[in-house]
């Protein structure tokens, strides 16, 4: 009784460690695949005059290859429940062509309480 009561916190723990890191695994193939979607979409609909166009595609397309409804970002950048796209369209300095490069992140509650939040992103940039 006694070994039991001092392997089961450790046994636990470990439990515990592999489950959050299955967790953070499985979210960030999720959101590599999200990313990707998002730059194709957005490199389809690039027209370099509506960004905000451009952006409110990409998130479209990363949240319906997340399979949520929706995907958004308030002001400042950070992440609303699920997470947040940032599109970044800029001028590649070597070559000229057009760069996006999109950003997703989302929190996930690991398992253990005794770990915060724990914030998993993705990137993915694709030249026009």
């Amino acid at each position: 009784m006694t070994e039991f009561a001092l392997v089961l916190p450790i046994a636990v723990l470990i439990l515990g460690l592999a489950a959050t890191g299955g967790q953070m695994l499985v979210s960030a193939i999720d959101l590599t695949q999200a990313a990707r979607a998002a730059v194709i979409q957005d490199q389809a609909d690039y027209n370099g005059n509506n960004p905000a166009a451009q952006l409110g595609d990409a998130q479209t397309a990363a949240a319906a290859e997340m399979g949520i409804h929706s995907l958004a970002c308030n002001a400042n950048g950070s992440s609303i429940p699920l997470g947040c796209a940032a599109v970044v369209d800029y001028p590649d300095p070597k070559s000229g062509q057009h760069l996006v490069e999109v950003r997703l992140w989302q929190s996930i509650t690991p398992f253990i309480p005794i770990i915060p939040s724990i914030t998993v992103s993705a990137q993915a940039t694709e030249a026009s």
